[in-house]
């Protein structure tokens, strides 16, 4: 078990839910503390963000999960992705959020 779980709710965003969730990725990629696990609950009616996050597996410890329960709710979608985590500290990430600098997470553990 991670010690932290980041909690993704994601959709197709206008076409552009990959391109954001990418940067999001990107920016967890580079933390210096790597003990988490990335829930990605997606609602998209497409498999793009299932091949991102395929894709994004060799480098981050991610779940994917297909939500199609109450699609266009974000709240439900957030409260489903938080449902999957298994860590006690879990952070709620919108797909198009990021955190500021390298040691946020570690920061975050201090």
């Amino acid at each position: 078990m991670a010690f932290f779980s980041i909690a993704i709710p994601a959709f197709e965003m206008n076409g552009r839910g990959t391109e954001v969730l990418e940067y999001c990725f990107q920016q967890i990629a580079i933390q210096s503390f790597k003990d988490v696990e990335i829930i990605v609950a997606d609602q998209s009616m497409n498999y793009l963000i299932d091949n991102l996050c395929s894709r994004w597996k060799k480098k981050l410890n991610i779940k994917y999960y297909k939500n199609d329960r109450n699609r266009g709710s974000p709240s439900a979608n957030t409260n489903f992705s938080i449902s999957k985590c298994t860590s006690d500290y879990i952070s709620i990430m919108c797909m198009d959020d990021y955190f500021l600098g390298e040691n946020a997470l570690q920061n975050i553990y201090n």
